[in-house]
């Protein structure tokens, strides 16, 4: 028998919410452990500035369209491309990657790397 979590709402009240009901019954399905993570996570997901929650959303996804990261972040897409901070992140993440050069060893080790100057 499993026990209810939480008790049943009627239909259209704020707390019917299918998405809610997706995330519960995800964090079911979790370790003790994970559960825990998790909680604290959106604790502090909840407590950050929506900013903050759509750089980290960038940063993890970066494919996320912009629409998408400003709904789930909690803040207006005009108002996400007016931030310095995201605009420059969306730069860097869409810059090619700066990876070091180098050589080899006879035997096939790194024998020296060193980054090439951008400019």
């Amino acid at each position: 028998m499993s026990a209810t979590l939480r008790p049943d709402f009627p239909p259209g009240s704020p707390d019917d919410n299918p998405l809610l009901e997706a995330v519960i019954a995800s964090l079911v399905e979790l370790s003790p452990r994970a559960q825990r993570a998790m909680l604290r996570f959106l604790s502090t997901w909840a407590g950050a500035e929506a900013e903050q929650r759509a750089m980290l959303l960038k940063l993890l996804l970066p494919d996320l369209s912009d629409g998408v990261v400003a709904q789930v972040a909690g803040v207006d897409r005009s108002t996400l491309f007016r931030r310095p901070r995201y605009r420059r992140l969306k730069a860097i993440l869409a810059a090619p990657p700066s990876l070091p050069r180098g050589a080899v060893d006879g035997d096939g080790g790194l024998a020296e790397a060193w980054l090439e100057d951008a400019g």
